[in-house]
């Protein structure tokens, strides 16, 4: 069973998309606010506002270890460099190592997200 995730913003504010369930659809997610996903519900975030957000994660350890894997150093002085088409290969391969699935370009467009 795909881990469940919980989500505990520290700081701004994101939108959490659920695609079932009795949190379907998009709902913002403040500052000292929780929202928690069911493992098996596929979700998406997103941050419409351009300043950075500090949100803690708890989930089991597959999830922490497909993010350390994708993990890279982090300058809080220089805003994060777009993916590189290497660094996005490695995204899918790492996804489908640990059976996550990715939203295609349409899906995305489909539910208001926007990759330039």
């Amino acid at each position: 069973m795909p881990d469940p995730e919980i989500f505990y913003v520290l700081n701004g504010s994101f939108e959490v998309f659920q695609a079932e369930g009795p949190s379907a659809g998009w709902q913002t997610v403040n500052a000292d606010e929780v929202v928690s996903i069911p493992g098996n519900v596929r979700h998406a975030l997103r941050n419409p506002s351009p300043s950075p957000i500090t949100s803690i994660i708890v989930s089991k350890q597959e999830l922490y270890s497909f993010f350390r894997e994708l993990a890279r150093p982090f300058d809080p002085n220089r805003p994060p460099a777009p993916p590189t088409p290497e660094e996005m290969q490695q995204l899918f391969s790492v996804a489908e190592k640990y059976e996550y699935w990715l939203a295609s370009r349409d899906e995305n467009a489909a539910i208001g997200i926007s990759l330039r």
